[in-house]
């Protein structure tokens, strides 16, 4: 079961490796459920 963090926005940013930037995601949003997801690309 996720814990969820209703007041914490998961903040992706990353101008090199786009891979790089979805696995680190993909690795926060496993354990945890995020109120907002918002990357910079």
């Amino acid at each position: 079961m996720k814990r969820e963090l209703e007041t914490v926005t998961l903040l992706r940013i990353d101008c090199v490796d786009l891979d790089r930037l979805v696995l680190a995601m993909d690795i926060c949003q496993q354990e945890f459920e995020f109120a907002e997801d918002k990357y910079f690309v």
